[in-house]
């Protein structure tokens, strides 16, 4: 009996200890994701370049829509897929309190993307010169990919388009945040205490930054094999494993359990929101650049996700009515790869 009540009382404590955490929240998270139909990751890992050491994200979330068959490579289709880097956070003594900033969207939500024009051209162009970090993490062009072979001939590369010019996309095209408030400026406050403590919002932001950029590294190493493969010859891939002409647009994301607030000057009230865009800058040796992150509360990532899915379908039928211009860039491509291999297959 009295081994019965000392379980007890250390599961009891355990729990308590549990429900502090935001693991629930990060389950409560997985759980609506795969209710409204994404591919989940949980607890994934991205490389830290900071501090030279593996990290953990909370949760990676895919969802992609075919946008039709390239017409030079018609078993190859175009694939336009949304990748969220989502970070959770409950946060009980913290209030997350952001001021918002006078803006236009376009010029400021600057929409993370990495495709396989992006990849083939910087490759081709860049092969060989894996030591300019800075220049091509601008790109979110992975390291490892530019001291193998060029994909192309440099004369050919140079007349691929980058994709925002063959289908002009941006942030005006999610109407799931495009029209939200945007901030620059974020800070946390006490809601009891005058100790302002750690700043969590800095430690997410960061976090969702890093990952950010890993992610597209490692999406442009899979582009890289793709296209290797479809430049020597392997076009008629087998149905059930046909590869992809990958357009990969990465939305940074906090899920907040807690209070989000924006203040917009001493003459005005303290407001309570849900959801809100965040421009983070974050430089170091390694990184730099500012990231355009939805931070939401947790009572609203489910409608957020809802007009993502709208924001989803909407941009697939979009590249799907410039398919011919895609198609123009494939013909270059396709037809370059004589260049390389010696002949057209």
């Amino acid at each position: 009996m009295i081994e019965a009540v000392g379980l007890a009382s250390r599961l009891r404590k355990a729990r308590d200890w549990i429900l502090k955490t935001g693991y629930p929240l990060e389950l409560e998270v997985i759980d609506i994701l795969r209710a409204n139909d994404w591919e989940v990751m949980a607890s994934t890992n991205y490389y830290d370049e900071d501090e030279g050491k593996w990290r953990e994200l909370d949760i990676k979330a895919y969802k992609g829509l075919e946008c039709g068959e390239a017409h030079h490579t018609p078993a190859w289709p175009y694939r336009l897929t949304l990748t969220l880097i989502i970070q959770c956070k409950k946060s009980e003594k913290y209030a997350w309190v952001f001021f918002p900033i006078p803006t236009t969207h376009d010029a400021s939500l600057r929409l993370e993307h990495i495709d396989f024009l992006k990849v083939t051209r910087v490759q081709s162009l860049a092969s060989r010169d894996p030591w300019a970090i800075r220049r091509h993490r601008t790109l979110g062009i992975g390291r490892d990919i530019l001291v193998e072979p060029p994909l192309l001939d440099p004369s050919v590369a140079r007349k691929i388009e980058w994709l925002i010019e063959v289908v002009p996309f941006g942030a005006t095209d999610f109407q799931s945040f495009g029209r939200k408030m945007v901030s620059s400026v974020g800070t946390v406050a006490p809601l009891s205490g005058r100790e302002k403590g750690r700043d969590e919002m800095f430690e997410e932001a960061t976090t969702v930054s890093k990952a950010l950029v890993y992610e597209l590294e490692l999406t442009s190493d899979f582009i890289h094999a793709v296209m290797s493969l479809l430049l020597h010859g392997y076009v008629s891939p087998p149905a059930e494993s046909r590869p992809y002409l990958s357009i990969n647009i990465v939305l940074p994301i906090i899920v907040f359990d807690g209070m989000l607030c924006l203040w917009c000057g001493k003459d005005s009230d303290l407001e309570e929101i849900d959801h809100l865009v965040y421009l983070f800058d974050y430089r170091s040796p390694y990184y730099f650049g500012r990231r355009a992150m939805n931070v939401v509360g947790k009572d609203s990532f489910e409608l957020l996700l809802r007009g993502l899915n709208t924001d989803l379908i909407n941009l697939a039928q979009k590249f799907r009515e410039r398919k011919h211009k895609l198609d123009k860039q494939m013909k270059i491509i396709t037809e370059g790869r004589s260049l390389i291999s010696g002949k057209l297959r």
